[in-house]
């Protein structure tokens, strides 16, 4: 990290009031804060100078794209201040819908052991950070809303996934290249820091520079100690930020717990129609197989009345022949009788007609 001291010149005076610019190649990942705590005592009137009594500024800091040393193919990238120290590994690259992940990602699911592209805009570093790692991705790029390259902050956030930022003319590329593999860390280029006052004004509005270092000091004082109050503000809304996010991952397992007994209930209800429909079949079958029976049982019935008329009828037949043929058994017997009479009765006769024969 560079101190303020490294932005003036080797006399220690800034050469501008409005700003300084300093134009220089330095390592990748360099991270330039001007804040209270990289305030030197000697560098007060300088900065005194340079700020006109505020110690309140902004710093823009933007890398320029290197002149050469960088290899056909390959994109340059910084890792965001915030980032974890993994490497970006061969993953596949999923832009987010929508594309500044600005709200809850629509594609959340693709992500998943996936890098994240986001575009920067619409929301905070440390909001796209926490979408997309909520959402399971392995790594996050965030493409610059122009072709420099910067280094990420967030005050107070670390990622548990790698973040890095890409510039605008890339993004094109690394999507048409599908994973990460073409990706680099920037090895520098051109670097340029410029800092902004808000307020025209002096503190002290004249006397002696020894006065103003001593109004200046007392001001770095009382913004240390706002610094320290803000730090405790800062550390309890990250534990409520964290007990919130406890919260909410709590909640959402339950919207995910929800989500699966909704399922399996519909899975049950759709196994409960396929078993009613199942058991309207069979219901039908076996009320077909009882009306079968029922036809076959009235068949039968029938059948068997028929079949005992028919056999009273042979029955009556048969009593009817016994009849018969014990009236024809009387009568053979009485012709067997007659034709016994008629026999003895020739017998006398011809016994008779023998005997005058004889006589004569």
């Amino acid at each position: 990290m560079l101190r303020v001291s490294d932005l003036m010149d080797a006399q220690g005076v800034m050469q501008d009031e409005l700003g300084y610019a300093n134009k220089r190649v330095l390592p990748r990942d360099t991270l330039i804060r001007v804040d209270s705590e990289s305030v030197e005592h000697a560098n007060v009137t300088h900065l005194h100078q340079l700020l006109s009594g505020d110690l309140h500024s902004t710093v823009e800091l933007c890398f320029h794209r290197a002149h050469d040393g960088e290899p056909d193919g390959t994109i340059p990238y910084v890792r965001a201040d915030f980032s974890a120290h993994d490497d970006f590994t061969d993953l596949e690259v999923v832009l987010c819908v929508p594309a500044v992940a600005g709200a809850d990602l629509a594609n959340a699911e693709q992500l998943k052991g996936r890098l994240a592209v986001t575009r920067r805009g619409g929301c905070s570093f440390q909001a796209k950070t926490e979408r997309v790692e909520l959402a399971g991705a392995r790594g996050l790029v965030i493409v610059n809303t122009d072709d420099a390259l910067f280094t990420a902050a967030s005050s107070g956030f670390s990622a548990g996934i790698p973040v890095a930022m890409i510039r605008a003319k890339d993004e094109a590329a690394l999507l048409a290249a599908g994973n990460s593999s073409c990706l680099r860390p920037s090895t520098g280029g051109e670097f340029s820091v410029k800092v902004k006052r808000h307020a025209a004004r002096s503190l002290m509005g004249g006397g002696s520079s020894t006065d103003d270092t001593a109004a200046l000091r007392a001001q770095v004082k009382e913004l240390e100690k706002a610094k320290a109050d803000a730090e405790i503000s800062i550390n309890q809304c990250a534990m409520e930020l964290h007990q919130a996010k406890q919260e909410y991952n709590t909640l959402k397992r339950a919207a995910e717990a929800r989500a699966d007994a909704e399922v399996c209930v519909d899975q049950l209800k759709t196994e409960l129609s396929e078993e009613k429909k199942e058991s309207s079949k069979w219901r039908r079958a076996v009320e077909e197989l009882r009306e079968s029976d029922r036809i076959r049982a009235a068949v039968f019935e029938v059948k068997q009345r028929s079949f005992e008329e028919e056999r009273d009828q042979l029955q009556l037949g048969l009593r009817k022949n016994a009849a018969e043929l014990e009236m024809s058994k009387k009568e053979c017997q009485a012709l067997r009788n007659s034709v016994e009479q008629l026999s003895c009765d020739l017998s006398v006769v011809v016994t008779s007609l023998s005997e005058p024969r004889e006589r004569e």
